[in-house]
């Protein structure tokens, strides 16, 4: 939940932050009705909202809501950057996919990839430069 949190504490706090990168966040917009799934599934992952999942806590915390609200002005200063996989095990590409289209609907300018690959140690390293450089770009000057 690494990309997920950095992207939920930088658009909570967006005053607070010059940029946030994520890679392979675990991104949807709403819970699914049904949380089955178990371990590797989206609701699987979802378990750091409670278990069972505390749905308002969720509404609350989702980096849609954020994105979506009045303090999504303050968002247009910060730098943003996130990528996923095209084959992300938990189908998060959707969800990236989706917020990318919400911020740029906002004005909001974000930096979006979704390259060939899964939710795995391997995209990470494969795409970590990019993500290094978006940094150094943003505040190693």
């Amino acid at each position: 939940m690494g990309g997920y949190g950095a992207l939920r504490l930088a658009f909570k706090y967006p005053n607070e932050f010059a940029a946030v990168s994520a890679q392979m966040p675990a991104l949807m917009p709403e819970l699914p009705k049904n949380l089955g799934g178990g371990p590797g599934s989206q609701a699987g992952a979802m378990t750091v909202f409670g278990s069972p999942v505390n749905r308002a806590y969720f509404d609350r915390n989702n980096v849609f809501t954020f994105a979506e609200n009045d303090s999504a002005a303050d968002l247009k200063r910060l730098k943003i950057y996130f990528d996923v996989g095209n084959n992300d095990d938990y189908g998060f590409e959707g969800g990236a996919e989706q917020l990318h289209k919400l911020l740029d609907s906002r004005g909001v300018p974000n930096e979006f990839h979704i390259y060939p690959g899964r939710h795995d140690p391997q995209f990470v390293m494969r795409h970590f430069s990019s993500v290094v450089e978006f940094q150094w770009n943003v505040i190693g000057k």
